[in-house]
């Protein structure tokens, strides 16, 4: 995956949760791909997000993923963006 350096956010949650992915953009959000960071492993692959509309997303092993999107349909390949996920168990909350 190729990143256009748009930054990196990066997120706790609990192993066993569930997490809601909002798009509050107007715009679509595109070609988001969920990847375990171990196995490098896709998780998940979506085409398109449209403005307003959530996901959920739920994450039952610890571990870190790591979330890819795109702001526009573009060259297959290119992300905008990128997010950490790291599951924790929890106690270490």
């Amino acid at each position: 995956m190729k990143h256009r350096g748009f930054g990196l956010d990066h997120f706790y949650v609990y192993a066993g949760s569930n997490v809601n992915l909002k798009n509050d953009r107007e715009n679509p959000l595109y070609n988001l791909i969920l990847v375990s960071a171990r196995s490098q492993k896709e998780i998940l692959s979506v085409k398109k997000l449209p403005g307003g509309q959530s996901l959920s997303l739920g994450f039952d092993h610890e571990g870190t993923y790591l979330l890819y999107y795109s702001f526009g349909p573009g060259e297959p390949g290119f992300v905008d963006k990128h997010v950490l996920i790291d599951v924790i168990p929890m106690k270490l909350l």
